[in-house]
């Protein structure tokens, strides 16, 4: 018996057909509609984690140094700077050795002191060496230049302060007249020493000296050279007054 209100079967199933066809669209949609949110979620987030790093990536600590890597002066920074160190350690009293030992270490270098003017002598006041440096020898120098008085002029920490200028000391003495320096370059397995005036900034007096022993041949164009003349002026900042100093 026929029925009126009975959809026929060819177009019952096109009807069915156009339903789906429709509800794939509005699904596609909607699916684009997710990945267009989560495609700017994502981007917000990538956003917020480059600004985090901005602030944060200072602190993070950096990989121990390799042979291969260049003198870490000449990156950029990741850690509190040598000068820093230093600088704190002499605002606060503190042992120079931890910030001279990471002198030694960033500049490549053998060995590196500082020296405080006091009454006609210069007093040792920090030093540090490299790892394999023989203890008999690092603490041999400590003992010799521990106190060094103005009259001898054999040292460049010396030379440095007599003539206030920098002193470059050499393996050779007969090319500086350094044979103190001399004599430990070739113990510190050494090619030469430099060492450098500390000034007053105010008077312009001279209060200390600092110095550094390295392998390689020293001129004022060497990045260790130009580092540790400005390790030199912003230790002078800082350093406390000497009972005597030299105008």
């Amino acid at each position: 018996m026929h029925q009126p209100n009975q959809v026929p079967d060819a177009n019952r199933v096109g009807h069915v057909k156009r339903v789906q066809s429709d509800q794939c669209k509005v699904q596609n949609e909607i699916r684009d509609v997710s990945d267009c949110e989560s495609l700017r979620r994502s981007q917000r987030f990538l956003k917020t984690a480059t600004v985090v790093e901005s602030l944060f990536s200072p602190l993070c600590t950096r990989s121990p140094l390799r042979d291969t890597d260049p003198p870490h002066f000449l990156k950029k920074e990741l850690m509190p700077t040598v000068t820093e160190l230093l600088t704190e350690a002499l605002r606060t009293s503190q042992s120079l050795d931890e910030p001279l030992q990471r002198f030694v270490l960033e500049t490549k270098s053998r060995a590196a002191g500082l020296w405080r003017l006091r009454e006609g002598h210069l007093e040792m006041i920090g030093f540090a060496s490299v790892a394999d440096m023989p203890r008999e020898i690092h603490h041999g120098f400590i003992e010799v230049t521990g106190r060094v008085s103005l009259a001898q002029n054999q040292f460049g920490i010396v030379r440095a302060v007599n003539t206030n200028a920098p002193t470059l000391a050499q393996l050779d003495p007969r090319e500086t007249g350094l044979t103190g320096s001399a004599s430990w370059l070739v113990k510190f397995a050494c090619a030469t020493s430099l060492a450098v005036p500390l000034r007053d900034p105010t008077t312009h007096a001279i209060i200390g000296a600092i110095a550094v022993s390295t392998e390689d041949i020293l001129h004022e164009q060497h990045p260790v050279w130009t580092t540790i003349v400005n390790l030199a002026a912003t230790a002078s900042q800082v350093l406390p007054p000497p009972q005597a100093t030299i105008a």
